[in-house]
């Protein structure tokens, strides 16, 4: 098992040890790559080092919790994808990039339906101690409110923290009451009975996804090889004994040459081109 000294290679950020009660490091739960966003903010060739260093650095050493959002963080989409133009592509790409890397995976509700950062209006609706204390002292201190506002509101951990949307309905289904705080207003059209009645949802794709993960072990327990590829791409190989998968992501909006090769198991798009990604494209191939 790894201890925790031995992870100094992998310049933990935020990792969580999990103690058996012996000592011994059970999980480690990974938060560099989230933290980051933080101080660099959208980085595409940042997220696939951070993500490369610690498949390869624990591979065959330890076993790492995997997430893309938590209670504290952006929602995955609104940060790291396109929650305007690409939402659905989005969120179906970071649904195959955590389920292709070594590890437990982990959603926080709402994922699994591609759900977006929520942003209020007025600084009286958020109600993350953080984001109200930092606006009250620097308003008191003779700032501008509304530039302060929109500052603590870009950053508030109440981005993530709306209620589930499970359907149409007032307060998106979550209660017949008053929800602990606003509801996201996209509940009208992202929500969970929206999601069941089509076949080509966020949804359904996670759990092809899912499916997927679990009848192929090379996609838990397999080496983690990066490909050499265009700065935008993330490729990288899954092999496990004699089985290979390629699994190719463009994390950007633009469409990018790259010749793909094998047997296409899943993608985010109903039509592809073999040899160029649409944006936020994301497949999985069987290397032959």
């Amino acid at each position: 098992m790894l201890t925790v000294g031995e992870c100094a290679d992998l310049k933990v950020v935020g990792a969580i040890a999990i103690s058996t009660g012996r000592g011994e490091l059970n999980m480690a739960f990974l938060f560099e790559h989230t933290d980051y966003y933080h101080t660099v903010g959208k980085d595409a060739q940042q997220l696939k080092e951070i993500l490369t260093r610690w498949q390869t650095g624990l591979h065959g050493r330890g076993w790492a919790g995997i997430a893309f959002n938590n209670h504290d963080q952006p929602r995955v989409v609104s940060c790291f994808g396109d929650d305007t133009h690409y939402r659905a592509e989005s969120a179906k790409l970071f649904a195959t990039l955590l389920l292709t890397l070594e590890g437990t995976p982990f959603l926080l509700q709402g994922e699994e339906i591609g759900m977006t950062d929520a942003r209020y209006a007025t600084i009286e609706e958020y109600n993350d101690v953080g984001t109200v204390n930092i606006y009250r002292e620097q308003v008191a201190n003779g700032a501008d409110p509304q530039l302060v506002f929109e500052k603590v509101r870009a950053t508030s951990r109440d981005r993530g923290r709306s209620p589930y949307q499970w359907s149409a309905i007032e307060s998106a289904g979550f209660t017949t009451g008053a929800p602990w705080i606003g509801v996201n207003p996209n509940y009208l059209t992202i929500n969970l009975e929206a999601e069941l009645s089509d076949p080509a949802s966020v949804f359904h794709y996670y759990r092809q996804m899912i499916a997927l993960r679990k009848r192929i072990p090379a996609l838990i327990y397999g080496e983690f090889i990066a490909q050499e590829a265009p700065t935008t791409l993330y490729v990288y190989q899954r092999l496990y004994q004699d089985q290979r998968y390629q699994i190719v992501l463009n994390l950007s909006e633009q469409r990018v040459a790259y010749p793909c090769v094998g047997d296409l198991l899943i993608g985010n798009y109903a039509a592809t081109d073999q040899n160029r990604l649409q944006p936020y494209e994301a497949r999985v191939y069987r290397l032959v």
